[in-house]
């Protein structure tokens, strides 16, 4: 009979273990505009979360973060999460982000993804973001 084993939580514990399925630290995004930093993505490692603009250290759907994308830092809108907090949230096979800048304008002329109906609701924040979605869900 095995009993708890110290090499388990180890490996559990260690930086290199990283939860897929929340957004904290170091998660990694898909950029879903057609921004020049967004295409050096293809080519260079994923942008990656580094910072929130809140106290609360998770995102959500309509929440700024700073990300870390082809060695410079940028401001991003979630767009989509892999997992929901709400059922009324649809869930996406990937972390996807829109690149903003400082007044919350997209970087890029284009969104190549569906945007969730919930950042509809902040229509008064991101207006330049929604009026360039295509598709909503």
């Amino acid at each position: 009979m095995k009993l708890w084993s110290e090499s388990s939580a180890v490996n559990k514990l260690s930086p290199s273990f990283v939860q897929k399925r929340s957004i904290s630290l170091l998660t990694t995004f898909k950029v879903i505009d057609n921004s020049t930093l967004g295409q050096r993505t293809r080519k260079n490692r994923k942008p990656y979360l580094i910072g929130f603009y809140r106290k609360r250290k998770t995102a959500d759907p309509g929440d700024v973060i700073r990300v870390a994308i082809a060695g410079k830092t940028c401001k991003a809108l979630v767009i989509g999460t892999r997992k929901t907090k709400h059922h009324t949230v649809p869930r996406c096979d990937n972390n996807t982000i829109v690149l903003v800048d400082d007044n919350l304008a997209p970087l890029g002329t284009r969104i190549k993804g569906p945007v969730p109906t919930i950042i509809r609701r902040r229509q008064d924040k991101y207006s330049k973001v929604l009026a360039l979605a295509s598709r909503f869900i």
